[in-house]
């Protein structure tokens, strides 16, 4: 353990001092890292036990981490311009960024910020919960990433104190050695860790049955970010009236404030009806039906899978219920799946370790190799090689084989020891 984990430390120790370096091209410094933390991470996965120690080397790996500077990432110049018109007016959604191109009023580094944002002309997408983040960070110093890279390495940090508490040592040390984890929250400072604090804190109410707790954590992560959504019938059921309860109240008192015409509500519209990146079923069914229908196609054929799940979970209630599963499906039919979005299924996969979990978290950073990043001429600057995606999505799809047959060859064993038990001696 002490010689991987410094070995691992090391590596990322250099992205920092590479990534400063404009000799290096950032998405060879990002397949050498990933292919090194993955090969350990693999290795860990295998040893036996509580895996002592690993929890000390992943609270290292993010403390180092963090000091890297976000490798072909930008989304931080939105979370800071955002914080800052927070901060100053009360509202981030009333006016897109563009609209503060020529405006002589603006700090000179906010200024630079704005210069930084992607798609300045839309309106912000992100949640109250992410909001006040981003103004807290704001509040500490205007315009600067630090403050906002130790926010979101505090958050993730709970997250892991919470894995350990609510799935136990071992998940929160194959949580804490993820690198896709580590890369996007400390390296890229994605914000998507302030949500998925209260989400991963709702499960550990559940699992204590405590609804109040779990209805407030669960309208938490969703004002935060709306991915958090298709977890909420998971984790409190039908019947659990004061969960249901609890987070309606919570999430409306959190959006009410900035629901109107210029609020979230047109931003996620926008969001949703206009973009496509790196999608599986619905590029597929792109091929064949137009856009709108073949997302519509995506949704209708991953829903019934989520309802036998979610049956599967009222009948048995005292049971977790395996949100990586659905937030894997809920992915299989999104339209936008960037890489910080299976974020969402890291603690939970920890927790119930699989084969298809792990590999979807390692192949999604092949959508990195954009055509910008690549710097190929394409129709558009995030649009991928010919090639990419059947790469990527097969190499999930051999991992979902591999975790059916083995998930199948167990249940034909523990049949046949059933049957050997009854027969008489």
């Amino acid at each position: 353990m002490q010689i991987v984990g410094a070995s691992l430390l090391l590596v990322w120790g250099a992205q920092v001092v590479l990534a400063n370096r404009p000799t290096i091209p950032p998405l060879l410094l990002l397949g050498c890292v990933q292919a090194i933390a993955w090969a350990a991470f693999a290795w860990l996965v295998r040893l036996p036990g509580p895996l002592p120690g690993a929890l000390t080397w992943a609270v290292g790996f993010r403390l180092l981490a963090s000091f890297t500077q976000p490798l072909m990432e930008d989304d931080w110049a939105r979370y800071l311009w955002d914080g800052w018109r927070f901060l100053t007016t009360g509202n981030p959604y009333h006016a897109v960024p563009s609209a503060f191109f020529t405006d002589p009023s603006i700090p000179e580094l906010l200024q630079r910020r704005l210069s930084e944002i992607n798609n300045p002309d839309l309106p912000t997408v992100y949640g109250p919960v992410l909001q006040m983040g981003f103004a807290l960070a704001a509040w500490i110093a205007p315009g600067e990433l630090w403050p906002w890279k130790l926010i979101t390495l505090a958050a993730d940090l709970g997250v892991l104190g919470l894995v350990h508490r609510t799935f136990g040592i071992r998940a929160a040390a194959l949580y804490g050695w993820c690198p896709l984890v580590i890369h996007e929250t400390c390296v890229n400072a994605h914000a998507d860790v302030l949500a998925i604090l209260p989400m991963v804190a709702a499960a550990w109410a559940h699992q204590r049955q405590r609804p109040w707790t779990t209805g407030i954590g669960l309208g938490l992560a969703v004002s935060g970010k709306v991915l958090a959504l298709p977890a909420v019938p998971f984790l409190l059921g039908v019947r659990n009236v004061r969960g249901w309860a609890a987070f309606v109240l919570t999430a409306v008192a959190l959006h009410a404030p900035f629901w109107g015409p210029n609020g979230l509500g047109s931003s996620l519209q926008t969001f949703a009806a206009g973009w496509e990146f790196n999608s599986s079923l619905v590029g597929i069914l792109g091929i064949f039906v137009p856009a709108d229908r073949a997302k519509v196609l995506a949704l209708a054929m991953v829903a019934p899978f989520l309802a036998a799940h979610f049956w599967k979970c009222l009948r048995n209630p005292e049971v977790m219920p395996r949100l990586d599963a659905v937030f894997g499906g809920v992915l299989v039919a999104s339209a936008v799946v960037n890489p910080w979005y299976l974020l969402w299924m890291a603690p939970f996969v920890a927790a119930r370790p699989n084969l298809t979990g792990w590999t979807a978290m390692a192949a999604v950073l092949l959508s990195y190799a954009t055509a910008l990043n690549l710097g190929i001429n394409a129709p558009g600057p995030y649009s991928h090689p010919v090639w990419l995606r059947p790469i990527e999505y097969g190499i999930v799809a051999a991992a979902a084989l591999w975790d059916g047959l083995r998930h199948l060859q167990a249940r034909r064993a523990s049949v046949r020891t059933e049957s050997s038990s009854m027969r008489p001696g």
